[in-house]
């Protein structure tokens, strides 16, 4: 390196300084503070998003094999406060458990709790409306099923 009257000068290797150190460490700290909760709350949606995909598969099943024929019965969902069960048979109470499907609902969120049966051949059912919920972010998903056994997303 040349100088202003023409000499070199050594460069000298000094490594990283102590404040080139907290400055970078600071600029981390404020990325995780600002992307963390973003991410949680992403994770949280998605899992409500899980939810109600879950819940309407398995009543979209349900209705199917029920309209089929599947196995010579009905076919139900039956959800309570921590799970979404597939199953086979008149009702729960009397199903046949070699047959069950299950769905675990994610903690803190929440789904009505019910029992859906849909009819052998018909697929009829009595009408329900069934909400998918997660308080802490106010998403809420709402599922209806008509007495024809159809099922609408409001």
């Amino acid at each position: 390196m040349l100088t202003l009257f023409g000499k070199t000068k050594k460069k000298k290797n000094q490594g990283i300084t102590l404040m080139e150190l907290i400055l970078t460490i600071a600029l981390i700290g404020i990325l995780s503070a600002i992307t963390f909760p973003m991410g949680a709350k992403f994770n949280q949606k998605n899992q409500v998003k899980n939810t109600r995909d879950a819940l309407k598969g398995y009543l979209n099943t349900a209705r199917s094999f029920a309209q089929s024929g599947k196995n010579g019965s009905s076919w139900g969902v039956q959800i309570t406060s921590n799970e979404i069960v597939l199953y086979n048979g008149e009702n729960y109470a009397n199903r046949n458990t070699a047959f069950d499907q299950q769905f675990t609902i994610p903690k803190g969120n929440s789904v009505t709790i019910a029992e859906i049966n849909f009819s052998k051949d018909s697929g009829n059912t009595s009408e329900r409306a069934i909400t998918v919920i997660n308080p802490s972010e106010v998403i809420q998903y709402t599922i209806t099923v008509d007495a024809s056994g159809n099922i609408y997303e409001l």
